[in-house]
């Protein structure tokens, strides 16, 4: 299971920190993934918007 879950919508990114049983902690990959995918969004004019979001139940 990946700890990082990227979508695309149209014109919006959305990334999903999934470690709901660590309540979404950062981890090692999840560090790494993260760098790559703020690296591909910064050159991809076709994104507007991105929602960053953590899986599992909400407080």
């Amino acid at each position: 299971m990946s700890h990082l879950l990227v979508e695309h919508q149209d014109d919006i990114a959305i990334v999903t920190h999934n470690r709901p049983e660590k309540r979404n902690a950062l981890s090692p990959e999840m560090i790494v993934r993260l760098a790559a995918f703020w690296a591909e969004v910064a050159d991809d004019h076709s994104v507007r918007v991105i929602v960053a979001t953590g899986a599992g139940d909400k407080l």
